[in-house]
């Protein structure tokens, strides 16, 4: 398979209830969807592979879903979500949900800090940026194949549960199935509960 196009094959732009569900989404050197700004867009039992960079990525917005995918064969990470508003008082969440997906055999090309689910830790692909993640739910998935960690997470109010992560640090050490390396003050009330994190003798757990 052979691609010529660094565009995401599906970008929405401040779109509103848009479902794509049941696809194949494949053969680009950008993302598989982008979705950026708007409201309740979701990906419903999709299968996203053969991307060079990640297979969803979420940019902003409010109440998106990415539901009982299958993202494989990735050359970044999985899903990448940001959001939100940390600097709010109180916080304005982002709502934003990754859950039953099966996330594997990503980081195939950027082998370091392209996770299965990034969480605004970085700005993608090793990028320097934090951004705002806040109230973001990543709970009932696989993760597992990749090089460097499981799940990388910055921002406020996030909730990781029920999530099974395995095999991931396959090519580096020092990291973890969770990951982050934020600011004084730039991270806080996330909640890690009922996670099942093994079989990765080079990876810690959080």
């Amino acid at each position: 398979l052979l691609s010529d196009m660094d565009a995401p094959v599906v970008d929405v732009l401040d779109a509103e209830h848009v479902h794509f569900e049941r696809l194949t989404i494949e053969g680009s050197l950008g993302d598989g969807i982008r979705i950026r700004g708007g409201r309740d867009n979701k990906v419903l039992g999709c299968t996203i592979r053969n991307v060079a960079k990640y297979g969803v990525r979420i940019e902003g917005g409010k109440d998106h879903v990415v539901r009982s995918c299958d993202l494989h064969s990735l050359g970044a990470g999985g899903v990448w979500l940001s959001g939100g508003d940390a600097n709010a008082r109180p916080r304005i969440p982002a709502g934003h949900h990754v859950v039953n997906c099966d996330i594997h055999h990503f980081g195939e090309i950027e082998r370091v800090y392209a996770p299965g689910v990034n969480v605004g830790f970085r700005g993608g692909g090793g990028g320097s940026a934090l951004v705002d993640a806040v109230g973001m739910y990543v709970a009932h998935n696989e993760i597992h194949h990749g090089p460097h960690a499981g799940v990388l997470f910055n921002g406020f109010d996030n909730v990781f549960e029920y999530n099974e992560v395995f095999h991931f640090a396959l090519i580096s050490n020092d990291m973890g199935a969770f990951y982050s390396y934020a600011k004084e003050g730039g991270i806080g009330n996330n909640t890690f509960r009922y996670n099942f994190m093994h079989s990765s003798p080079e990876g810690d757990g959080i």
